[in-house]
């Protein structure tokens, strides 16, 4: 803390002040005029105009006024001498276990608990961007597949979309495309693709054959 004689004007300065457990009085080295501090560091003077020096700007200021006309530094607060001003931030200290908390409220600072409604525009987002990755790489897949399939028709012209039936022509001249001919007696059951059932006469059969077809 800094001070000047209301008296005589002479400076003084005392240093580490909050450390202090009584009260402090004692008397001018140049007058009569003495001077009171108590633990709580308020300053007072017998004389009445002693002069404050600003921790802050160090202005001068009457031990009467609660705070600085120039910084608006509180005057007489505990812990003056560190300066501890009236800014927002000065209001923040650090406790033993290294975690910022405000000296007024004593609430822990920078320990904000998640609130339901973030966590669920978390989880809605998080749903959209799986969904949209998902049918992308489906509609990617299809393309991929098509093209696959449009490749291999290329190189395997014959075979690619075909299929391999078996051709039964009769002596009529009318044709049968089967996949099954099963025999039964004197008659032939042709199965065709469709699983459609025709019954034919072994004798009026002129070829089988095997093909393929489209």
């Amino acid at each position: 803390m800094k001070f000047q004689c209301g008296k005589c004007e002479k400076m003084y300065k005392i240093d580490f002040l909050h450390v202090c457990l009584n009260d402090l009085s004692f008397k001018c080295q140049q007058c009569d005029n003495r001077f009171s501090i108590k633990k709580d560091l308020t300053f007072s003077s017998s004389c009445k105009n002693s002069k404050i020096v600003c921790e802050n700007c160090g202005n001068f200021i009457d031990e009467n006024t609660k705070s600085c006309e120039s910084c608006n530094l509180i005057i007489n607060k505990p812990h003056e001498d560190l300066k501890i001003d009236n800014y927002f931030y000065e209001l923040y200290e650090v406790n033993k276990k290294g975690k910022i908390y405000n000296k007024n409220t004593g609430k822990i600072i920078g320990s904000r608990k998640i609130k339901m409604p973030a966590i669920l525009a978390c989880l809605v987002i998080s749903i959209l961007i799986s969904v949209s990755v998902f049918y992308f790489l489906q509609k990617k897949n299809n393309v991929l597949n098509s093209q696959m399939s449009n490749l291999f028709k290329e190189l395997l012209p014959g075979k690619a979309g075909r299929k391999d039936v078996q051709v039964v022509i009769m002596k009529s001249g009318r044709t049968y495309y089967v996949k099954k001919i099963e025999k039964d007696g004197p008659f032939l059951n042709l199965t065709n693709n469709n699983e459609t059932r025709a019954v034919v006469l072994e004798k009026d059969v002129l070829q089988i054959s095997k093909a393929a077809i489209e």
